[in-house]
């Protein structure tokens, strides 16, 4: 066979965010994923209003599954953190004026 070309469905760059060198205790990675997003809102690393990447993206900046992803920013919006518009995409709240 000629012409043979080597295809990869995976994107090769590493994830932006490792969150299994952050210390302490283990627990569900949609959890850390959570938790980490959590602080960066509170740190104002996100501040109110910020979109947040497309749910594919999310996953891929921190090298989890697609689902993983969708249980993380759920749980980001039960805490009050995260609202998602249909057709707008998901963006940070702003808590202050609640």
């Amino acid at each position: 066979m000629t012409g043979v070309v080597a295809m990869t469905c995976h994107d090769t760059k590493p994830p932006k965010f490792r969150l299994n060198e952050q210390p302490g205790p283990p627990g569900y990675m949609y959890e850390n994923v959570a938790n980490h997003v959590a602080a960066r809102i509170e740190a104002g690393e996100l501040p109110p209003h910020t979109p947040l990447a497309s749910e594919r993206e999310f996953a891929k900046e921190y090298g989890v599954s697609l689902g993983t992803a969708r249980h993380a920013i759920e749980i980001l919006r039960k805490r009050g953190l995260l609202v998602t518009i249909p057709s707008k995409g998901t963006f940070v709240t702003d808590r202050r004026s609640s």
